[in-house]
């Protein structure tokens, strides 16, 4: 019974242990899925962001690549200009119950609008024009104005008979100036949504002291209502650029793990090419590409590496090369300056090996095996063998 109860202990101890391992397995994959859920969260922020882009000095490329999307959107807000204009021209000249005499000025004003913004869909459909800095904030004010213009002709008409489009219109206008406009900086931004509000506080004064109908209340009401689609356009900007700042991180993420996996690809290539001559290090690859898919056509264990890469050439020259006294350089340097000796020695042992039609096959140590006459016969291969050795003689 003792020595029952024994192993009952002994076995108790044991699953005590294991549960308390899977806990702490467990507490380590619930704090590391804590952890990672936390660095999502701070990818989606701001602060995030701005450190990212300090990190890696990424401001100047984002500016260009920044500068391309305000070129689409710049586009789109002149496309919407011309149509509005285009429609309200059309509306102005079929459906208007004024004579035609107390409309006139505002048609004439809001065709010359339409054909300016016209020339300018065609001038600027050229993204080469859009990276000057200079060029967007002459474009955004030029554009701006134009808008401007717009919203003033709509206000020349009679304000009884269209208030409501006065206020629609209004919305386009601060929309397009805070949301649309090719501004570099924000200020810029900030100070012409902010231009653009007063305007339309102005003309909505207007309209109503025009109209006999001014009240505080209602005034209060416009400022109110320009004042939240302001806000709301330079909110929308500031998603925008957010968006496109995390896009843009995304992306050269996505080429900086393309350009390191080439990177990679490169030094295995180089590394295989270091052991085995290229024509074998071909045939090899081809032979693990096969294995792997035979492997996931047949997953039953198998022997993956069954052929032998072996070659018999006839009629060769074999160069092998000892560096004397070496033991007294290897004394003589430290570990590293050994290495990048021998490194740069080798290279240059390569280089010239290539320039005589020679075949490194082996390096050991300090020694050096090099073959002339394969894998292409070479009837100068004993030629090819002392002119290597004579460079290789040069060279030490």
């Amino acid at each position: 019974m003792e020595l029952l109860n024994r192993s009952e202990m002994a076995g108790l101890d044991l699953l005590a242990r294991k549960s308390l391992e899977r806990g702490s397995d467990a507490s380590i994959l619930v704090t590391n899925s804590v952890l990672a859920s936390n660095q999502k969260q701070d990818h989606w922020s701001w602060r995030h962001l701005r450190e990212q882009f300090c990190m890696k000095s990424a401001e100047p490329l984002f500016e260009k690549y920044q500068a391309r999307l305000q070129h689409s959107m710049f586009i789109l807000a002149l496309t919407a200009n011309i149509v509005s204009g285009a429609l309200a021209i059309l509306l102005l000249c079929c459906l208007s119950p004024n004579p035609f005499d107390s409309i006139r000025v505002s048609i004439a004003l809001k065709t010359l609008v339409t054909v300016t913004c016209l020339i300018l869909y065609i001038i600027s459909y050229q993204e080469k024009w859009f990276f000057s800095t200079y060029s967007r904030i002459f474009a955004s004010c030029f554009l701006l104005v134009l808008t401007a213009s717009s919203e003033l002709a709509t206000s020349l008409l009679s304000f009884s008979t269209f208030a409501d489009v006065g206020q629609r219109f209004s919305v386009f206008t601060v929309l397009v100036c805070s949301v649309f406009l090719p501004f570099p900086k924000w200020y810029q931004v900030t100070l012409a949504t902010f231009a653009v509000t007063v305007l339309e506080l102005f003309l909505s004064g207007w309209s109503l002291k025009c109209g006999g109908g001014w009240s505080w209340p209602q005034m209060c009401a416009d400022v109110i209502f320009h004042v939240t689609v302001s806000l709301m356009g330079l909110y929308i900007r500031f998603l925008m650029e957010f968006t496109n700042r995390k896009a843009f991180l995304d992306r050269r993420e996505c080429f900086e793990s393309k350009f390191h996996l080439q990177y990679e690809k490169d030094q295995e290539e180089r590394l295989l090419l270091s052991v085995l001559p290229k024509h074998i290090s071909v045939q090899v690859k081809e032979s693990i590409r096969d294995v792997i898919r035979r492997i996931h056509l047949n997953p039953m264990p198998q022997r993956p590496f069954t052929e032998l890469f072996v070659e018999k050439h006839r009629n060769v020259s074999i160069l092998y090369a000892d560096i004397v006294n070496s033991v007294a350089l290897t004394a003589s340097l430290h570990g590293h300056e050994l290495v990048e000796t021998l490194n740069e020695l080798f290279g240059r042992f390569d280089d010239k090996a290539e320039m005589n039609s020679c075949l490194r096959i082996k390096l050991l140590g300090d020694c050096y095996y090099c073959v002339s006459g394969m894998p292409e016969y070479d009837s100068y291969h004993a030629d090819h063998c002392v002119q290597m050795a004579l460079d290789m003689i040069e060279i030490i």
